[in-house]
């Protein structure tokens, strides 16, 4: 899982049907990374409206893999589920905490307001006397 600029995104056709009695919904969707397409069958609503909403410029996390299909390699890409991204968590913590295994890179927290605990109206976690 990495974070890539998209540079063009695309939402196709839509396909349904059913197997062994559930059914399903697929679309067909593709998104431009370095001048280069990846596609791929989504079949969650949620994952649709991220690359439906995707403009040129955003940052999306992406796993983008080669598939080969009848003898032919095609570029996919894959949209984290929330279950990846948790476990992606996971690793930067265990990283963190035990400083092993390999860094996973993660993104620099973005910049936090800095407060200065006598004029904040935070509690105060230093002891004062009465």
């Amino acid at each position: 899982m990495k974070k890539y600029i998209i540079e063009q995104a695309n939402v196709g056709e839509v396909k349904e049907g059913e197997k062994n009695g559930r059914k399903w919904k697929g679309t067909k969707c593709g998104v431009k990374i370095g001048g280069k397409w990846y596609n791929n069958w989504l079949f969650s609503d949620w994952q649709v409206d991220i690359i439906a909403k995707a403009n040129g410029g955003d940052e999306l996390y992406l796993e983008l893999f080669k598939e080969e299909y009848n003898g032919k390699e095609y570029d996919k890409f894959k949209i984290p589920s929330k279950v990846d991204i948790l476990e992606k968590r996971v690793e930067i913590l265990e990283f963190l905490i035990n400083g092993k295994g390999e860094d996973p890179e993660p993104d620099p927290p973005e910049e936090a307001e800095e407060i200065d605990p006598h004029t904040s109206p935070r509690l105060n976690t230093e002891w004062q006397p009465f």
